[in-house]
């Protein structure tokens, strides 16, 4: 994670504290979270998986203390959480505002009514620049990555499924922006209750494969013992079809 602090402030949310990881995406400090969203944080960090909470330093007035921090993932999954008549509208300000704006400038620019023309065009600066050193690093990585690709690329082409798959982590945020809140965790446990994917698997029930929904992608890894096959689960063009319908009503 970098340790930069953002905040995102609210006139009827207050200050969220966010970090960023190596990607770029945010993560939000669950303490300012649960406080929004009238939750017990002890509570919430027993539920959660650990994919989708990380411990990082965090500066307060006492010191830098370790907090926990949530992914994008793991916010839907609190804010679900909450009985709060105001999680609905937390959840829009975010997924309407804060992550759309971070998405398009690598940042979210906190603007005060008193901020003068000097004062909003320096963020808007430190942003961009923040947005420029990042998209260099992923750059070079992504160069890195094809180098090292390159001998396995005509093999894993051949064991991958069609295009348009998505993961099932893409598939809750695309439920998500059409009006099914959840997050990946939550919605591998609904696939699971439903009878979509094998209880304690990731893996799809044979029948789904076969009437179109999901499809499996094979990765070649190369280990100290050799090589191996992974397979991940992606749901296919017919199956983002399938889920918006039935969970969203399109």
């Amino acid at each position: 994670m970098r340790n930069e602090i953002k905040i995102f402030e609210s006139p009827e949310f207050g200050r969220i504290r966010t970090v960023s990881d190596e990607r770029g995406e945010p993560w939000f400090c669950l303490a300012d979270v649960c406080k929004v969203l009238g939750l017990k944080q002890n509570g919430v960090v027993m539920r959660l998986e650990k994919g989708v909470i990380s411990t990082e330093p965090l500066p307060t007035r006492g010191g830098t203390q370790m907090a926990n921090f949530v992914s994008e993932d793991g916010l839907y999954d609190v804010i679900l959480d909450s009985r709060k008549p105001s999680a609905r509208a937390f959840r829009k300000w975010v997924t309407s505002e804060v992550l759309p704006q971070i998405r398009r400038t690598g940042g979210y620019v906190p603007l005060e009514e008193q901020d003068d023309e000097k004062t909003i065009l320096a963020k808007a600066v430190r942003i961009l620049n923040r947005t420029l050193e990042q998209k260099d690093v992923l750059l070079r990585r992504k160069e890195e990555l094809m180098e090292e690709q390159r001998p396995k690329v005509e093999f894993a082409d051949a064991l991958t499924t069609g295009d348009g798959c998505i993961l099932i982590s893409e598939l809750a945020k695309l439920l998500t922006r059409n009006g099914f809140v959840t997050g990946r965790t939550r919605l591998y446990r609904w696939m699971r209750e439903h009878g979509y994917i094998f209880k304690r698997s990731t893996e799809p029930i044979q029948m789904w494969v076969e009437r179109g929904i999901f499809a499996q992608s094979v990765t070649v890894i190369k280990t100290n013992h050799g090589s191996e096959e992974r397979v991940t689960t992606k749901v296919t063009g017919k199956g983002q079809e399938y889920f918006l319908r039935l969970l969203c009503n399109q």
